[in-house]
């Protein structure tokens, strides 16, 4: 079901970094491809410490019980040698049975860390 990739990218110019890359097949008939959760997995890893510098998400289902669409992206960066958050995208749409749908789009920026020793 999934094309998996694994290459050398170049991290906000910065951070040399293996990606690894999970996506759903092109090549799927349409039944399959209604089949499969995760649409797209991608992360960063920065190579010498391997610290997970960037992931998405990208998932959708819709069947009689579940339905959702969501994309998660979250960018990690160094701050004083500490990797902290400085970017989370959330995109989402969430309905199951007996519950009311959850509907959630923000952005947030990390800025101006003050890491203590």
């Amino acid at each position: 079901y999934y094309d998996y990739l694994i290459t050398k990218v170049t991290y906000h110019d910065s951070i040399e970094c293996y990606a690894f890359t999970c996506r759903m097949k092109t090549t799927l008939s349409d039944s399959d491809q209604d089949e499969v959760l995760i649409k797209e997995l991608v992360s960063y890893f920065d190579r010498k410490t391997f610290n997970v510098m960037y992931r998405k998400y990208d998932m959708s289902y819709r069947y009689w019980l579940v339905d959702l669409d969501v994309i998660v992206e979250v960018e990690m960066g160094y701050v004083k040698e500490e990797i902290l958050p400085m970017y989370i995208s959330y995109q989402g749409f969430w309905d199951v049975p007996f519950k009311k749908p959850e509907i959630a789009d923000f952005q947030l920026w990390n800025t101006n860390y003050q890491v203590f020793d």
